[in-house]
C-alpha cells in the first residue's frame, strides 16, 4: 500500500518513528484515517501495530532513506484480515531483512469455527476433502506406458535385440522419470541389459521412447550359462513427486556351447 503519514510542522517523523512510541504517527497515518471514517477496509481488521516504520530504508541498512528524495517512514506494508472466529496472535515486522527498501511483515493466525449443526459440518467437511483429494491427484505426476511385460526372442550370443517403451505424460504437469535400483542392487537394470535414456523429462501432452537393448556378450555369459543369472529383470520407473511403476523384461536364451 502507498498510505503515508501526514506530514506536522510539530512533530520530526523520523525522530518519532526511531523513538518506539508511535501513538502521533499511528493518528496521522493515512490508512487508520481512511479505515476510520469508513472510506476504506472499513470491514477489515488489523493488528496493533507495534513495530517501526516499514519503509523507506537505504538497501541493507536499517537508514531511512538518504536519496535527494528523502523519503519519509511510513507503515506501507499491512496485514488486514476479516472473517469470523480469526484471532490474530502475532504481527510483527522483519528488520533483519535488507535487501529491499521495504521491511517486509508476517502475522500469525488462529483460527476456529463454532459448528452449531453437526451434520451440515460433517458433509461440508466431507465436500472439501473430496475436492481437495480430486485437485491433489490431478496435479500429481502421472504418466501411461504401452506395456509392462516385454518378452524378447530367443537371445542369441553377441546378437543384440531391441525393444522399445512409449512413456507417455498424461497428467497436467511435467514428469520427469528416472529408472532405479531396487533394494540391494548396484545398477537399475541386468548387466546385459541397456536403457535409454534411463532419466528423462516430459511435458504434458508429450511421450518418450526408451530402447531396451539386450546383449549377451562374453561378460555376461558365464553367469546366464552357469545359471547365476537369467534373462530377466524387473525394472524400476520412477515418477519423481510421484508413483513407482514395475516393468518386467523377460527372454529365453538361446547359446550354444560353440558360442561359448
Amino acid at each position: 500500500m502507498n498510505y503515508r503519514i501526514n506530514p506536522s510542522d510539530a512533530v520530526n517523523i523520523r525522530e518519532v518513528a526511531s523513538s518506539g512510541d508511535f501513538k502521533i504517527l499511528l493518528e496521522n497515518e493515512q490508512l487508520n484515517q481512511q479505515r476510520a471514517i469508513k472510506r476504506v477496509f472499513h470491514k477489515f481488521n488489523e493488528g496493533d501495530i507495534l513495530f517501526k516504520p516499514t519503509f523507506k530504508y537505504d538497501v541493507d541498512s536499517d537508514e531511512w532513506d538518504s536519496s535527494e528524495k528523502a523519503r519519509q517512514p511510513a507503515w506501507c506494508d499491512r496485514i488486514l484480515w476479516y472473517g469470523d472466529g480469526i484471532v490474530q496472535n502475532v504481527y510483527r515486522s522483519h528488520p533483519a531483512l535488507k535487501i529491499s527498501d521495504h521491511k517486509p511483515v508476517s502475522a500469525v493466525f488462529q483460527a476456529g469455527i463454532k459448528v452449531i449443526d453437526t451434520r451440515r459440518y460433517r458433509r461440508i467437511y466431507e465436500e472439501v476433502m473430496k475436492k481437495l483429494d480430486k485437485l491433489e491427484n490431478e496435479f500429481l505426476p502421472q504418466v501411461t506406458v504401452d506395456t509392462t511385460e516385454v518378452i524378447l526372442e530367443p537371445v542369441k550370443f553377441l546378437q543384440t535385440q531391441t525393444k522399445y517403451l512409449t512413456i507417455a505424460n498424461t497428467g497436467q504437469v511435467p514428469v520427469q522419470f528416472e529408472f532405479i535400483k531396487k533394494l540391494n542392487d548396484t545398477s537399475y537394470c541386468k548387466p546385459w541389459l541397456s536403457i535409454r535414456p534411463f532419466v528423462n523429462f516430459i511435458m504434458p501432452g508429450d511421450k518418450c521412447d526408451v530402447t531396451l537393448e539386450v546383449l549377451v556378450d562374453k561378460r555376461t555369459a558365464a553367469q546366464l550359462n552357469s545359471g547365476a543369472d537369467k534373462l530377466y529383470d524387473i525394472l524400476v520407473l520412477h515418477l519423481e513427486g510421484g508413483k513407482d511403476l514395475f516393468i518386467t523384461i523377460t527372454a529365453r536364451l538361446y547359446l550354444t556351447l560353440r558360442d561359448g
